[in-house]
Formats: C-alpha cells, structure tokens, sequence
C-alpha cells in the first residue's frame, strides 16, 4: 500500500494492491493519520505564470513584468521578465519562454559534457514529464524536464551530467558514478535538493486552486 501526497496538488493519493480491501486501505490511512496531516500542512500554494508573478531560475528569481507595446515581445532585463503580451496569453509565452531558456542551456551543457567522454548525442528533447527529470534511451536520445532551469545551476549541471554519463554506462553502477564524478561538481548536495525541493518546482505555472 503506498500513500502519496503531491508537493502542489490538494488531498492524497491511495494506492492499493490488486489483492488489498477498501477497509484495508482506509485503516491504512488511520494508521498514518499524524503522517498525513503534517504532509498536507506543506503543501505548497501554486505560482500561475501572471503580472508580478516570482519565479527562480538559475539560483535567482525572475520578476513577471507584464507591459503594453505595439508589438508582442518576451524578454529578461535583468531580474525581470518583461512580456508584452495580452494577459490572456501570457501564461504560455512565459512557459514557452522558460522552455527555449532551458532548452538553450541544457543542449549546451549536455554536447559539452558528452564531448568530453568521446561520445555523440543523436537528439535532446525538453519536454515536462511529472516524475523525473532526465533520461537517456539505448539509441543516445536524451531527454530533459525544462523544470530544471527553475533549479540552482549545480542541479541543472548534475543532472545534465547524470544523463551524458548514461551515454558510456547504461546502468546505476558504481561505473556510472565515477564517470558522473567526472562531468560535474556536487553531486550529493544536488541530488539530496532535488529529493527535497524537486516535487514543488510543479507547482510554478499551475492553475490557481478553485475553493
């Protein structure tokens, strides 16, 4: 029996094996009552992408700055994001934005770091998945969750380099460690921020909760 209480959206999730009763599931739950209520009391409150919206990126927060101008534009000055765009679209052209930002970045990282281990990359995807932040398919594709650019750069780095690194070692080995030590700095602390702030990067661009 799992129990799961999701960083951004209200409630908890019950999962029950094929074989497990309702009122088997339901004492579960009684039995981790002190549990869930101090999960549910952090979750966090989503952030929509709109006008004076605060969003991080990189290890600094980006400011959403809506302005008027006779052409659509989107644009970081300095720790502003400036759109100029109709409020009803401005939720997408920031997540669109953020998009090519990370889709930038991580390409770049990713060629780099597979440059070093003599290896080729065939395609990089950023894409938006809920429960993981990289992968690395048999045929050298590598794929990316665009949420990372919302990271600390060494976060981004590490995971960039967790992925390249599955280009030589398609396994959790302690040969793939070694070669991720290799591509990139702080590794435990990167990953021990993803397990504890990674569930509520979610959170930023999601639909306010209706009462």
């Amino acid at each position: 029996m799992l129990l799961h209480v999701d960083a951004v959206k209200p409630g908890a999730e019950l999962v029950l094996p094929n074989y497990a009763t309702l009122d088997e599931g339901l004492d579960f739950i009684f039995s981790k009552r002190r549990w869930l209520k101090d999960r549910l009391g952090e979750t966090l409150p989503p952030v929509p992408f709109a006008d004076g919206a605060a969003v991080p990126m990189m290890g600094e927060q980006l400011r959403i700055r809506r302005v008027d101008m006779l052409f659509p534009d989107i644009w970081r000055e300095r720790r502003a994001l400036i759109v100029a765009y109709p409020a009803a679209e401005l939720a997408d052209q920031v997540r669109n934005w953020f998009m090519a930002a990370a889709g930038s970045e991580i390409r770049s990282r990713a060629r780099e770091k597979a440059a070093e281990l003599g290896r080729g990359i065939r395609r990089i995807a950023i894409r938006d998945p809920q429960t993981m932040w990289g992968s690395c398919s048999h045929k050298s594709n590598l794929s990316f969750s665009w949420r990372l650019i919302l990271t600390p750069e060494p976060v981004l780095d590490y995971v960039v380099a967790h992925e390249v690194a599955h280009l030589v070692e398609l396994n959790h080995t302690h040969r793939f460690w070694d070669v991720v030590d290799t591509l990139c700095d702080e590794v435990e602390s990167s990953r021990a921020w993803l397990r504890e702030h990674g569930a509520a990067l979610h959170r930023y661009g999601a639909e306010a909760r209706s009462l």
